[in-house]
């Protein structure tokens, strides 16, 4: 039985009987040093010990999902729809991150644009593809400016230059010359400014603020994940209910 405890950033204490009784929860670090000694005591090097733990913590189903993208902005944007449609941890980080330091994909799914995953495939665990995202198809956007019967002003507003790049392609050929498209590229850290649009189609991180401002009841929300790439990713992760996934399109 451990009589010192050392936690990080601080020294060596001496831990008392009653301490010692009262932890029904287990430290971390005392299962790691048991696991070391019962290791050693059977002839397992260190080395051997390290190697079929990170062989078995691969094979272990994912935990979390880990979003990459170049694009901060779009890295934000994605985490936001799937968070939306999961119970759970979604983080971000970009492909150079995850390159120089691969730790972040250990027990991750991995979900990126088209286009990353060549970057990354090297350091991404060999029996956990990774899923590439697939981009709705708008139709429902289509339909509402279709209705639109007067010339208008119909305005894209969102965190990531890739999203308003995407949006507008798909977009811009069914506005034609009948409405004004405009973009809007906001930052998230500051107060949005609304432009002045008939219509507004925003990703889902602006949605809840621009929807809430006076002057955007116009707002509706364009989310960039197709919903049967959502059902990929909620199949991908284990006891996760379908009935939790909220529709995309």
């Amino acid at each position: 039985m451990r009589l010192l405890l050392r936690k990080q950033g601080t020294r060596l204490v001496v831990r008392t009987p009653d301490e010692r009784a009262a932890g029904s929860q287990p430290d971390l670090d005392d299962l790691i040093n048991q696991t070391i000694r019962v290791a050693r005591r059977h002839g397992y090097t260190i080395q051997e010990l390290s190697q079929r733990v990170s062989d078995r913590l691969a094979e272990e189903p994912p935990d979390h999902i880990l979003v990459l993208s170049i694009d901060p902005g779009m890295c934000r944007m994605l985490q936001a729809e799937i968070q939306s449609a999961v119970k759970y941890r979604v983080t971000t980080c970009t492909p150079e991150e995850l390159i120089a330091s691969p730790e972040p994909a250990l027990g991750a799914l991995v979900v990126s644009p088209p286009g990353v995953l060549p970057m990354i495939a090297e350091v991404l665990p060999k029996d956990r593809p990774p899923i590439t995202v697939l981009y709705s198809s708008a139709e429902a956007h289509f339909e509402v400016v279709r209705k639109m019967t007067h010339p208008s002003v119909v305005a894209i507003v969102s965190i990531s230059e890739t999203f308003l790049k995407i949006a507008c392609g798909l977009l811009g050929p069914r506005i034609g010359t009948r409405h004004t498209l405009i973009e809007c590229l906001v930052d998230e850290r500051k107060n949005a400014r609304i432009p002045a649009a008939d219509l507004l189609f925003c990703d889902a991180v602006t949605f809840p603020r621009v929807h809430a401002h006076r002057r955007a009841k116009n707002a509706i929300p364009y989310n960039l994940i197709s919903s049967e790439c959502l059902e990929q990713i909620v199949a991908m992760m284990p006891v996760q209910k379908k009935s939790t996934l909220k529709s995309a399109d």
